[in-house]
């Protein structure tokens, strides 16, 4: 209990240093920085979440954003985003922290490495039949085609998207998870399947 408590100081005060940095850039006029900074507020407030395992797509979506915040200033130009999401599924729950992992992968081991820019990260999500289905594409390098059947199985030097395929399958089941497809030089797609949980669904039931 001792250490619950004294984690929530800890995160409190990281709020309110962040809350201080924004301040301050804004009143030096550095709009840059304040926007980082209210990027990784609200990208540890949703990987938090109050210690929940769950939130909704459109949380999620919102964690995911903020990443992607972050990664426009590191890598300015390198890359455009384009979203397609199907709003019906905005109040679905998922687990925290599916998405991140998937467009950190596609920035850093497939658009950075692009020899002449003109990256492009597509994600798409949508409802299909009893699932949510998303994907994440991106025009990338691609993956070694010998690497590839490994990565959802092996430790693979911080790719992370075996941690992702693994909670999906410890939390939904064996028949969800994530699929890669990816081709040299052409870009890489990951799919990810879980089931359509509403907002409040176990609560619905009773």
């Amino acid at each position: 209990e001792l250490n619950a408590l004294q984690s929530q100081i800890n995160t409190h005060f990281l709020y309110n240093t962040l809350d201080s940095i924004n301040w301050l850039a804004k009143d030096y006029h550095v709009e840059q920085i304040s926007q980082l900074v209210t990027s990784l507020s609200t990208l540890l407030r949703t990987s938090l979440n109050n210690g929940q395992p769950e939130l909704t797509v459109e949380q999620e979506l919102t964690h995911m954003r903020s990443y992607l915040n972050i990664q426009k200033v590191r890598f300015c130009g390198l890359f455009q985003v384009h979203e397609e999401v199907d709003e019906s599924l905005l109040q679905d729950t998922v687990i925290k922290m599916l998405l991140q992992p998937l467009v950190e992968n596609a920035i850093v081991h497939g658009l950075d490495q692009r020899p002449d820019g003109g990256g492009i990260l597509r994600i798409t999500a949508a409802h299909k039949k009893d699932t949510i289905v998303f994907m994440v594409e991106d025009n990338g390098v691609g993956i070694d085609p010998q690497a590839l059947p490994n990565l959802l199985t092996q430790d693979s030097g911080g790719y992370g998207i075996k941690n992702v395929h693994e909670r999906i399958q410890l939390y939904y089941g064996k028949e969800f998870g994530l699929t890669l497809e990816s081709k040299l030089s052409v870009g890489t797609r990951a799919t990810l399947t879980i089931p359509a949980r509403r907002k409040n669904f176990e609560s619905q039931l009773n």
